[in-house]
């Protein structure tokens, strides 16, 4: 399945790159090729609370950066293949091209000038699989899965008016994942936003859209009907304004209704009902809870502030759906705040607290955390750089069970610019207090690595 989608990526990049050969004349054209070669000494590379495996990782990372503008066309393209080799566990080496690729693809054609648009995207990469279980920063193998994300957006953009825009979407998205955990799915969109800019400072909006979510049933999950659950049609409904109060200060606001009727099973909440478990398979007709459609409303505030052209800050307060790697949709609602800081030093400060109700389970997740990333220069060739996090996270599952804990990440780095690239060494420490005892976790990574660009 992976090789079918690395040949399918490369197939569609090419595809692209072709369709806008006619307008090469007036192109702009970069091609970055790099290699990335790096050690690194992990004393706990299963994230255990015992009997910890400890183990050398050699990383070998080719990668291209391709970019490509033209009249018709922007095309941006990264990917790579990451080979890792374990000294002592080489059953977890990742050696072939269907486990070490990641890319990135990005492309805008301008098919009618100004009107007729068409937005293509694929990504290829390692994503966490649930939240409320163990992670890590530099952890590579647990509780993570790959995954590629197709998505095409044709959109057709209208002025009747010269201060009204219409914009008329259709997207096609495809999900896959190579854990079975992982809920593979199709959705299309199709969306209608009228825009009235109402003065110069204050533009106005009304959205609806009409959604088909069909996710494909596997086999190899706990649930032979949990996939059929989460087969839907959804519609929207949003009015939405936005207010540059100053050239500095932008305010946002919007209010929608969602209407969403389950396809497939009148009973898709899970209940860990009856004495068998369903993790084994185990699934009886009372370990399933009646619920109807459903109608939520989803609503957000959010400011910016542009102090300089190196400071920006702002945050929100957000109510909003997403779907899941596992587990189906959820509705999220919370705050959230950032500061970016850009001049010699670097500096990203994020922090968030929020709560998510699963929608077709009974289970809800309540966190709140803070991340820190950024770099200091000490010259202009050398430097340190560091990323700090904590999350403090209550899970609250009636299939697994209730957890709460708290994580704390680190990782300090220094680096060297050289004529063939950068060179950066550095350690990572992760810790995870849990009040489940097998989750108790501490990890420990020192790593070395060398980036040539050609």
């Amino acid at each position: 399945m992976q090789m079918k989608l690395w040949i399918r990526f490369f197939a569609l990049s090419l595809l692209l790159a072709s369709m806008a050969l006619p307008s090469i004349v007036k192109a702009e054209f970069r091609l970055t090729p790099s290699l990335l070669v790096g050690e690194e000494y992990n004393d706990n590379i299963y994230l255990d609370a015992e009997d910890e495996e400890s183990d050398f990782i050699t990383t070998i990372n080719p990668s291209l950066n391709f970019f490509w503008s033209t009249k018709v066309v922007d095309l941006n393209l990264d990917w790579g293949l990451r080979f890792r080799y374990y000294l002592k566990n080489s059953e977890e080496n990742e050696d072939s091209l269907d486990q070490s690729q990641r890319a990135r693809l990005d492309a805008r054609f301008k098919l009618m000038r100004d009107v007729l648009f068409l937005h293509v995207s694929d990504t290829y990469e390692r994503v966490t699989i649930d939240e409320s279980e163990k992670g890590a920063i530099g952890n590579d193998l647990v509780n993570l899965t790959d995954s590629n994300t197709l998505r095409v957006n044709p959109y057709l953009q209208l002025e009747p008016w010269r201060t009204v825009t219409t914009r008329l979407d259709y997207i096609y998205e495809n999900i896959w994942y190579d854990d079975p955990e992982g809920i593979d799915s199709e959705r299309h969109v199709a969306r209608l936003t009228v825009s009235k800019e109402i003065s110069a400072r204050i533009t106005g909006r009304i959205t609806g859209s009409h959604t088909l979510y069909r996710p494909k049933s596997r086999d190899e999950r706990y649930f032979d009907d949990f996939d059929d659950a989460q087969k839907y049609d959804r519609n929207d409904a949003t009015v939405g304004l936005t207010y540059r109060v100053t050239d500095r200060l932008t305010l946002d606001g919007h209010y929608g209704k969602a209407w969403i009727e389950y396809k497939d099973v009148d009973d898709p909440v899970l209940d860990p009902g009856g004495d068998r478990d369903p993790r084994n398979g185990d699934v009886l007709d009372g370990s399933l809870r009646d619920f109807g459609d459903q109608e939520l409303d989803l609503w957000g505030i959010n400011a910016r502030y542009q102090l300089t052209e190196e400071v920006s800050f702002g945050g929100g307060y957000n109510v909003t759906t997403s779907h899941t790697v596992s587990e189906g949709m959820i509705e999220t609602e919370g705050a959230d705040a950032f500061l970016q800081y850009a001049r010699r030093n670097r500096i990203a400060l994020r922090a968030h607290a929020t709560t998510s109700d699963y929608l077709t389970q009974e289970r809800k997740d309540d966190s709140w955390g803070i991340a820190v990333d950024g770099d200091i220069p000490w010259t202009n060739r050398m430097g340190f750089d560091y990323q700090l996090a904590y999350t403090d996270y209550d899970n609250e599952d009636a299939i697994e069970g209730d957890e709460q804990y708290k994580r704390y990440g680190l990782r300090l780095g220094f680096y060297r610019d050289m004529k063939l690239g950068r060179f950066r060494t550095g350690y990572t420490y992760n810790e995870n207090v849990s009040d489940d005892d097998d989750n108790d976790y501490t990890n420990n990574i020192v790593y070395v690595e060398m980036r040539f660009t050609f």
